[in-house]
């Protein structure tokens, strides 16, 4: 596996480059998977087919990571109907009822409105860097120098978070878990062996998007990736 870097100003060519490189691999019949941002995808998968030409998109995927992750869970046939916000709100409140009377740190707060939506966003926060229960429980077992009142904090939180991904998970999905059980199933069925893989728009990844990286990049036959600079000599193109 090689990997490319197109990097330069905004204006100079690269992703103009990187289409003409993916053109080049879909008329040999390579299949290529372009990533981008989720926002950017219709305008992308436009560019691409305009690029590429009718006769060669077929070979040619324009995707973002949470896309191309449900698409990954439906494939090996690990995907459930996907919970709403509502439902998480409501199976959040449920969790804190059952357990707000052991609570150690947040037993005054567990009755306030805002509590749920504060302890959702809390496990959107783990959630996004990969963080599980049993991640959080691994920390809690080991880690020793917290002090009392950060320990009792920390507990009351893994706990609701258990619960709640035990009472979400049972007959829905949280699609902030598609990113992470996509990668296990990528690299357990070795699926992107044989493809082309390109990145554009990109300025950061998250934790659960780099295990996904990390997969792709040992697989696959060949990365390519865009990044814009703002360095004050990069008024050309300059490909790596």
């Amino acid at each position: 596996m090689s990997t490319r870097i197109f990097f330069g100003e905004a204006g100079t060519g690269k992703t103009a480059s990187m289409l003409r490189k993916i053109k080049e691999l879909a008329m040999k019949g390579k299949e290529c998977v372009l990533f981008v941002p989720e926002q950017f995808s219709f305008d992308t998968e436009r560019q691409a087919y305009f690029s590429v030409g009718a006769e060669n998109i077929r070979y040619v995927s324009v995707t973002g990571f949470s896309k191309l992750s449900r698409a990954i869970l439906k494939e090996f046939k690990q995907a459930k109907p996907v919970a709403d916000n509502a439902v998480k709100l409501v199976t959040m409140w449920l969790a804190v009822e059952k357990l707000k009377g052991d609570f150690l740190y947040f037993d005054k707060t567990a009755n306030s409105p805002a509590f749920c939506g504060i302890l959702l966003k809390t496990v959107a926060a783990l959630r996004n860097a990969g963080v599980s229960p049993d991640d959080l429980n691994h920390f809690l077992t080991e880690e020793n120098a917290l002090d009392e009142e950060l320990a009792d904090k920390t507990n009351d939180i893994f706990s609701v978070y258990a619960e709640y991904d035990r009472m979400l998970t049972e007959n829905l999905d949280d699609k902030l878990d598609d990113v992470s059980k996509a990668a296990v199933l990528a690299e357990k069925h070795d699926y992107f062996s044989g493809k082309y893989l390109f990145f554009d728009n990109f300025d950061t990844f998250s934790e659960v998007q780099k295990r996904l990286l990390e997969t792709a990049l040992k697989q696959c036959e060949e990365s390519v990736f865009c990044f814009t600079t703002d360095k004050p000599d990069s008024n050309k193109r300059e490909f790596l």
